[in-house]
């Protein structure tokens, strides 16, 4: 069965820096998208939804987590160690 393709019939405009045009246009000539906009549009609809930044926030949090463990690790082997 022929996949679908969803229309997209609202627009948003914003502008970017050279430099961050440059990047976009470096990735999508990397392959992956359809076009420029398509390749745009997935970049801010992962910000939208959160999942790139909830990701980074949730890693955060068991990072914080494992160095307080580590820390309180070494403080009481170093108080048990004498």
């Amino acid at each position: 069965m022929p996949k679908t393709r969803i229309q997209h019939t609202k627009a948003v405009a914003f502008n970017i820096t050279p430099d961050e045009y440059e990047r976009l246009q470096a990735e999508f000539a990397a392959g992956g998208a359809h076009s420029l906009a398509d390749l745009a549009r997935a970049k801010v609809m992962r910000g939208v939804n959160g999942n790139s930044l909830a990701g980074v926030a949730r890693k955060l949090d068991k990072l914080e987590q494992a160095v307080r463990q580590l820390s309180e690790a070494v403080q009481m082997g170093g108080t048990h160690g004498g």
